[in-house]
């Protein structure tokens, strides 16, 4: 599987690489270089700074309308309800979008992961091939040479067969040193291939990442809600909460597309080439030689293979004492009895079958060391980490920028609708306290009078001036009835009396009115 960066990778990486004075700097990822790091974070700045200007301008605007001094007349604000919903739903929009990046990078880390698994195992397996092939032969071959070499040191029948025989037993020893030689040069270059800290650390890093954004993305979520819910009861201090909220949430979102824009930059310039880095990385954590990595990096054909001369020597010497072997077993029976050497026929066949085993068992060394399984694990790790990860990092950098603007135009349209709204009145009136003192039903026409008049509402009825031949306005012939006349006293002008209707109600006319008495007591 091939490793081509992603269009994205392009479009990140082929932004101008400037340090702060505007010079222009070497596009290479290098994370020690102090140059590199002032340019990622100059462009990380940029997204900073436009939220701080927007932040700064919310505030000289929301300063302006508190202190706005307006009329008295009653305004709508059906059509800023209406906004304030579809914002909520977009914002819920541009959230779900983030809600899909987070988990694409998530299921990329996980592949990535996975990938850097198989090289491990792949190194892995073939250090304790190694590791058990060099034990087997000096913890099974050299004793048993050692035995053939104190038989045939001894009496003999033959000593001319002998002195041969002891010269084969020797042969055998030195091969197996030789071939313990070269597979100690493959298992120590081999030896620091481990990368099981590396995935430990990325693992833990994303056990937390992934549920942290995708609870704080529910969170944002719920924001909406609350104001979809302050809208829906007509509460004031419910879209008053929504406003700090809102106002928390603009910053947070903003900082994460600052962060986002900042990793997606450096992934991108690491992920258009990123043979270099990583061979240069490896070198230094010391996990590898450089011509090891390099090799199994790239798997080319015109490379040398670092571990062929050293397992093809190895096999070599096997066979070598595979050979002597047979020639001792051929001979040791026509100058060598049993009785006289009960343990020789044991000891060789033994040795036969360690040395047949060892031999199959390099031979699928060199298997375990072909490139071919290395390079494919790593070309998935590059696509995975690279092209898979940018992609939903793309769509979280998106996410975070839309959720941050819609929070933003959300809390300027709620602002504008609490801050001058008495309590529940512009949005219904719904929990507007009944007046004792007029019937049912005249509740707007008491709002529009006295909203025309510029007064606060009151629940104290305007005392009427006594007219002559009543008990205080009422007349006492008829219990429970009350009759108020439309004809002032001579000696009182209705005109000069106190009061916005002159001392009369609101809800009388000119005309006589008779009211029951239930209605003020």
């Amino acid at each position: 599987m091939a490793y081509v960066p992603s269009e994205w990778i392009h479009l990140y990486h082929n932004r101008p690489h400037v340090d702060i004075s505007f010079n222009a700097i070497n596009d290479t990822f290098n994370p020690r270089d102090e140059v590199y790091l002032e340019s990622l974070g100059l462009w990380g700045s940029v997204p900073a700074l436009i939220l701080i200007f927007s932040l700064v301008t919310l505030l000289i605007y929301l300063l302006a309308y508190c202190c706005k001094r307006t009329g008295s007349k009653a305004r709508s604000y059906g059509c800023l309800k209406w906004t304030l919903v579809i914002l909520s739903i977009l914002c819920c929009g541009a959230l779900a979008l983030g809600l899909y990046g987070n988990d694409t990078a998530h299921t990329s880390v996980v592949d990535f992961v996975s990938s850097v698994k198989d090289v491990d195992n792949l190194a892995s397996t073939a250090r304790n091939q190694t590791q058990r092939i060099q034990e087997n032969l000096k913890g099974e071959v050299e004793p048993k040479l050692s035995l053939l070499k104190g038989i045939f040191g001894g009496p003999a029948p033959n000593a001319t067969v002998q002195t041969i025989l002891k010269s084969r037993a020797e042969s055998m020893s030195r091969n197996v040193t030789w071939s313990i030689s070269h597979l100690e040069n493959v298992r120590s270059r081999l030896a620091n291939a481990q990368f099981s800290r590396f995935i430990h650390i990325t693992e833990e890093v994303e056990k937390y990442r992934w549920p942290a954004i995708m609870a704080f993305l529910g969170l944002l979520v719920l924001f909406c809600l609350v104001l979809m819910l302050g809208l829906a009861k007509r509460s004031r201090c419910t879209l008053m909460l929504f406003s700090v909220l809102g106002l928390l949430a603009t910053v947070f979102t903003g900082l994460l597309v600052c962060a986002y824009f900042v990793i997606a930059m450096a992934s991108s310039d690491l992920c258009v080439d990123p043979d270099p880095y990583v061979l240069k990385e490896i070198e230094l954590q010391g996990y590898a030689p450089q011509p090891v990595v390099s090799y199994y990096m790239k798997c080319q054909e015109s490379m040398e293979d670092p571990f062929n001369n050293d397992v093809n020597d190895a096999l070599s010497a096997i066979n070598d004492v595979i050979r002597d072997h047979r020639f001792i077993s051929d001979v040791v029976p026509n100058h060598y009895t049993q009785n006289q050497f009960p343990q020789l026929t044991t000891t060789l066949n033994q040795l036969g079958t360690t040395v047949n085993a060892t031999w199959h068992h390099i031979g699928l060394l060199a298997q375990q060391l072909n490139c071919r399984p290395f390079v494919s694990a790593y070309k998935q790790a590059l696509n995975a980490g690279c092209n898979g990860l940018i992609f939903g990092l793309t769509w979280m950098l998106l996410s975070a920028a839309l959720a941050c603007l819609f929070f933003y135009f959300l809390v300027i349209f709620d602002s504008h609708l609490w801050i001058y709204m008495k309590r529940n009145h512009y949005l219904g009136g719904g929990g507007e306290e009944a007046d004792p003192f007029l019937p049912s039903g005249s509740g707007s026409l008491r709002r529009s009078h006295h909203s025309s008049m510029g007064y606060r509402y009151t629940h104290t009825p305007p005392q009427t001036p006594p007219f002559p031949g009543t008990l205080n306005g009422r007349i006492p012939e008829e219990r429970g009835m009350v009759t108020y006349s439309a004809t002032p006293p001579p000696a009182v002008s209705i005109a000069t009396l106190p009061g916005p209707n002159h001392g009369q109600y609101a809800t009388l006319s000119r005309h006589c009115k008779t009211l029951e008495s239930s209605n003020f007591y």
